[in-house]
């Protein structure tokens, strides 16, 4: 089976479980993709029908998946990608709504979402 993974052990210590399972992690594992994320995350605009609810949740997990793939939980990175979803949140709304929003001022990504559910009804 090592050798599948292109190595063969030099001895049978080094052939260990642990050693196989980091192989077949590295070799097998689909690591983020940062170029693929950040292109999601900036295409993300509101569809003619789609709902401001289902608008929030795209802004949401799109954002965490480009800043915040491996859901880390430091303080700045959180605040970053606050700050992140609102600002994508506001340009990714239809434009009348984006207008009202961006006068209204919103601090805080929650206050966005619910002002834009306000605006759109």
């Amino acid at each position: 089976m090592i050798e599948i993974l292109g190595e063969q052990p030099k001895s049978r210590g080094d052939n260990d479980f642990e050693d196989l399972v980091n192989k077949l992690r590295d070799k097998f594992s689909k690591q983020p993709d940062f170029e693929e994320a950040q292109k999601q995350f900036q295409n993300v605009r509101q569809k003619v029908s789609q709902s401001i609810s289902d608008l929030a949740d795209q802004v949401s997990l799109k954002t965490e998946k480009f800043i915040n793939p491996n859901n880390d939980d430091e303080a700045n990175l959180i605040n970053l990608t606050q700050k992140l979803k609102l600002s994508k949140f506001i340009e990714a709304l239809r434009p009348d709504i984006r207008l009202e929003i961006k006068k209204l001022g919103p601090k805080s990504f929650k206050a966005a979402v619910a002002m834009a559910k306000n605006v759109e009804h």
